[in-house]
């Protein structure tokens, strides 16, 4: 294996990109989880919590849910971006001789 510092910077990226696809991926399963709870809980919450007394706690439900729905947004975007990235590291690869063959795409692209 080669050892140039340019490989290495090379070998450094690649880990980077590999573990930010894994990470970005994890996060999306997570929150859509989370999203998923909250909708199946949240209206019988709503229900039990009806009443002038109880809109301070409905008020926060509902951003609680409005929470979920933004960071799922944000994370859909931090995916589309981390997938761009990638794709232009492997046509800057193909450029470059003998990177061609040890950069893959991440499977979630």
């Amino acid at each position: 294996m080669p050892t140039s510092p340019i490989w290495e910077d090379f070998m450094v990226n690649a880990d980077y990109v590999w573990i930010t696809g894994d990470a970005f991926t994890d996060m999306r399963l997570l929150v859509e989880g989370a999203i998923v709870l909250y909708e199946e809980d949240a209206g019988n919450i709503m229900r039990f919590l009806r009443g002038e007394k109880n809109r301070e706690v409905r008020y926060a439900v509902n951003t609680i849910g409005a929470a979920l729905y933004h960071l799922r947004e944000h994370i859909k975007k931090l995916e589309m971006a981390h997938c761009q990235q990638v794709e232009s590291e492997v046509e800057e690869s193909k450029e470059t001789v003998g990177f061609a063959d040890t950069f893959q795409e991440p499977e979630n692209c």
